[in-house]
């Protein structure tokens, strides 16, 4: 009886795990954008998803997060500038429930002298100033999320 028992319980088990949509294996999408300045240098913006583990979940969330990697007139990556974005959704409406940024320095000298998050509806908005010697950087990074969980830049 107990071997009945444990046969059952190990089926609806893989039942259930061969259920789970393959958004739920730790698999993350990307986007990918590059900005050229007239100076020669450029930034490359890339939107990556991280996993989404609620497959049965009315109310659905994810967090995305959108990166600003900035490369000097050298080609040398200077610093980065990084906007995470958490969303609600529910295929009727979404909201941004949370935002903050962060920042990484590569080449010496840069410094990041300000930065900022807000969310407003269902965007999530951050912006950064980042100073070397003479130079400014302002930049400003957002994500909006759609009703069915589509997050796009804007």
């Amino acid at each position: 009886m107990r071997s009945k028992l444990i046969v059952l319980l190990t089926v609806i088990t893989l039942l259930i795990v061969s259920a789970v949509p393959s958004f739920a294996t730790g698999s993350s999408s990307m986007e990918t954008r590059v900005e050229h300045f007239p100076d020669g240098s450029y930034a490359i913006i890339t939107i990556e998803e991280e996993p989404n583990i609620t497959p049965f979940a009315t109310a659905k969330s994810k967090t995305v997060q959108t990166t600003y990697e900035y490369y000097n007139v050298q080609g040398k990556h200077a610093w980065d500038f990084i906007l995470k974005g958490t969303f609600s959704y529910d295929q009727k409406t979404a909201k941004a429930t949370a935002a903050s940024t962060s920042y990484k320095i590569y080449v010496d000298g840069w410094k990041c002298t300000s930065r900022d998050s807000w969310t407003t509806g269902a965007t999530a908005k951050g912006t950064g100033t980042f100073k070397y010697l003479t130079m400014t950087k302002n930049v400003e990074l957002g994500l909006k999320c759609s009703p069915s969980g589509t997050v796009t830049a804007v």
